[in-house]
Parts: structure tokens; sequence; C-alpha cells
């Protein structure tokens, strides 16, 4: 898609302006895919089952916190999107800015915690110990880790 002007997605035919909507949506769930082939390949490859084991185990969890950060996306998207079309640019602005503020924190507040929390998490969960022992620099392979 190219340089759109304002408003060409209210005017435009209604495939162009779905298609300029959808593109980038398959693209990111395309490289979603991807990173988490390559997770498992270099696991697998590198670290041995027990960290391919950590990571399926740890792939619901954190699709939980990527669909509930697209929600909220979504959601900002729709506010963003009323005040533009009410003409309301500084408004629309300011919902922008407020929503990458506030996706910012949370992202820090979630790693922040996360770190200290990973291990409570992951037995919450259900994982057994031996997948989680390269984690915390225990098992056969951590000691040749760089």
């Amino acid at each position: 898609m190219g340089k759109t002007e304002d408003g060409e997605l209210l005017t435009a035919p209604p495939f162009t302006a779905i298609a300029g909507l959808a593109v980038p949506i398959a693209l990111s769930s395309l490289l979603e895919q991807l990173y988490n082939m390559a997770d498992s390949i270099i696991a697998g490859n590198f670290l041995g089952e027990n960290a391919v084991a950590a990571v399926g185990a740890s792939f619901s969890l954190c699709n939980v916190l990527v669909y509930a950060a697209l929600g909220c996306g979504i959601g900002a998207g729709v506010l963003t999107a009323r005040r533009f079309g009410e003409g309301a640019r500084d408004e629309a602005s300011a919902v922008i800015w407020t929503s990458a503020a506030l996706f910012t924190l949370t992202g820090t507040a979630i790693g922040v915690a996360g770190l200290p929390l990973a291990e409570f998490i992951l037995e919450a969960l259900g994982t057994p110990a031996e997948a989680t022992a390269p984690s915390r620099g225990i098992g056969p392979r951590s000691e040749s880790l760089p």
C-alpha cells in the first residue's frame, strides 16, 4: 500500500480499504508464526527437548498477554477513529499518545514483574521441573550457554 491521503479510507473502494487494513494484520500474524518457529528450532537444536517443552508451556500465557494487548490496541483504535471521524484531530492525537504511554508503562510493568514471577507462573501452569531447570541455570546444557 502506498502513501494515502487523509480520508482515503472513508472514500476508497471497499476492497481497497479492507485490504489496507488486512494486509498489515496478516503480515504481523505471519511474523509472529515465524518467530515461534524460530524459537522452537533454536531451543530444540541448541538447548534440548526440555527447552522446547518450556517454550511450549509458556506459549499459552504469552498468547493471553499478546491478545489482551491486541484487544486494548483495537479499543484505542476505535477511540482514535471516532475522534478522527468527528473532526477532532487534537483529541485523536491525545488518545494516541495516552494509549502509547499506557501501553509502554503496562508492558514495562509486566516485564519487570514477569522476571521474578516466571518460575511461579510456570509451576502454576503445571510445567515439569525438568523443563524449567535450564531457565534457572540448572541442568546439563546450562554450563555451555554463552
